[in-house]
């Protein structure tokens, strides 16, 4: 049965987060490591906290690697091809509508 909701009006709701705690923690971790062992993620880490439109703060730019990670994972397992840097910088495009990415 739900609560009623609290009659103090300064209460203020805890956000819940849903999901897999278990897979969130590993995917956290993931993002630790990657982030200095890998320069795709590393590179991605440096464009999302320091571009200047939309700008990631350092907790929300490491969300969004974890869940890069998740996905690239998941393309390994599904397609049993290997990880590949080039793909996941610049995906599976064409190499003719690639845009250069300064070093």
């Amino acid at each position: 049965m739900p609560r009623a909701p609290p009659t103090d009006p300064n209460f203020q709701h805890e956000p819940q987060v849903a999901g897999q705690p278990g897979l969130r923690l590993a995917a956290w971790r993931a993002v630790w490591g990657a982030q200095r062992a890998n320069p795709v993620y590393a590179a991605r880490y440096q464009h999302l906290t320091s571009r200047d439109d939309n700008k990631l703060t350092p907790t929300q730019a490491q969300a969004a690697i974890a869940a890069t990670i998740l996905r690239h994972l998941h393309a390994v397992v599904a397609t049993g091809q290997a990880w590949d840097p080039r793909t996941a910088t610049h995906g599976t495009r064409p190499a003719s509508t690639l845009i250069p990415v300064a070093a």
